[in-house]
């Protein structure tokens, strides 16, 4: 759509599109893990149905602002009308923001398209501000993605899940390792009687679905340790009590003055000086086999 610019003011609509993104998680009742990533209530929205985002209420109960004075003079004189929210009240009450659960994209040069942006914009309990912001809070249900921002994030995730694969070929044959991972990564315990088979097909889906959190985990200098004391715990030769981590005879995983939580737990284990306690846990995993 062809705009003028308006002389007196230094706003103009940008030249750009934007897609309003879905974000497809676990949430109420899709939580459950039979509900697939493609299942028709995947993410808690049916596949047919839509949300509605209006201008939100200030504490006072009164319509939000969500132009600036320069975005309205230019946006009332490209469309002819009055954008203020206290003499045209009615256009802003009834002004709502479809969004179906996919994509939906908004012509940023469109003055409508522009107005229900800034509207999005206004919910930011509701909507992220960009796809990398999506995890910020697991409120949000949608993300505004500039073009070219999703090319760029998805080329980052192909690199991720090549260097992911390239890692798993390592230790793909390791039992023990892939059961410490499963277990680190989804907090479910492996039985150790679990196929190897079974085991890589779980990694593999990780590394699918979430390829970044398994370099991570990889590429942690104290992931052995992790492993370690994950399946120590498993085997009764650690316990948590309190959420604090200590050997079965009463020595607690962490330094004077520190919580023995997981993670000081797994870097007190990986000091030097400890590493008589760490050939102890080994030997006793060993003997438990």
């Amino acid at each position: 759509m062809e705009t003028k610019e308006k002389k007196n003011s230094t706003f103009t609509l940008p030249n750009k599109r934007v897609n309003v993104k879905f974000i497809n998680r676990k949430r109420g009742m899709a939580s459950g893990s039979w509900v697939g990533k493609d299942h028709v209530i995947a993410g808690g929205m049916l596949k047919t149905a839509h949300k509605k985002l209006s201008v939100p209420l200030k504490r006072n109960n009164t319509l939000s602002n969500v132009l600036t004075n320069d975005e309205k003079a230019y946006l009332e004189d490209q469309l002819n009308i009055d954008l203020s929210v206290y003499s045209n009240q009615k256009f802003w009450e009834e002004r709502y923001v479809r969004l179906q659960k996919g994509d939906n994209y908004l012509d940023l040069n469109n003055p409508i398209d522009y107005i229900d942006y800034k509207i999005l914009l206004g919910n930011p309990k509701f909507v992220a501000k960009s796809w990398e912001d999506r995890n910020n809070d697991l409120n949000y249900w949608f993300a505004i993605v500039e073009e070219g921002e999703e090319n760029k994030l998805q080329k980052v995730a192909f690199n991720y899940k090549k260097k992911a694969f390239r890692l798993y070929s390592e230790i793909e044959d390791n039992k023990e390792v892939l059961r410490g991972i499963i277990k680190l990564i989804n907090k479910k315990p492996i039985s150790k009687e679990t196929k190897l088979d079974w085991l890589q097909g779980e990694v593999e889906k990780i590394i699918d679905s979430d390829p970044q959190k398994f370099v991570s985990l990889i590429e942690d200098s104290n992931y052995q340790t992790k492993i370690l004391l994950s399946h120590a715990e498993d085997a009764g030769i650690v316990v948590k009590q309190n959420r604090r981590y200590m050997t079965s005879d009463g020595i607690e995983l962490a330094n004077e003055g520190e919580v023995a939580s997981f993670d000081n737990a797994v870097r007190y284990l990986s000091q030097p000086i400890n590493q008589e306690l760490v050939d102890i846990i080994k030997a006793k995993l060993n003997k438990a086999k």
